[in-house]
C-alpha cells in the first residue's frame, strides 16, 4: 500500500504547486489517508486531487483514489496540507 499513498502524495503536490503562487512551489506537511478498498495487480487506478483552500503559505487538499476511473469504487481518500516555499 506504499504505492497507494506515492500516488496520493504526488497528486497532491502537483495540484498544491500548480496553486502555489508563480516561482514557488509546495512540500507535505501533513498527509491522512482512510484505506477503504483494496486493489489488485493489473487494476487501473485513478487519483483526483482537489485544493480546498490556497493560501500565501499554506494550501489544503484532498484526494480520492478510485478504481477504474473517476466512476470507479472509491479505493483511498485522502487529505493533506502543504506548505509554500522558495521564492
Amino acid at each position: 500500500l506504499d504505492l497507494g499513498l506515492t500516488l496520493v502524495d504526488t497528486a497532491m503536490t502537483m495540484a498544491a504547486n500548480r496553486a502555489a503562487p508563480k516561482g514557488q512551489h509546495t512540500v507535505t506537511t501533513s498527509l491522512t489517508s482512510d484505506f477503504l478498498a483494496p486493489a489488485r495487480a493489473g487494476d487501473w487506478i485513478e487519483a483526483e486531487a482537489r485544493v480546498l483552500r490556497a493560501g500565501r503559505r499554506l494550501i489544503v487538499l484532498d484526494c480520492h483514489v478510485r478504481k477504474d476511473g473517476a466512476d470507479g469504487q472509491l479505493l483511498l481518500r485522502a487529505s493533506g496540507s502543504f506548505q509554500v516555499v522558495g521564492g
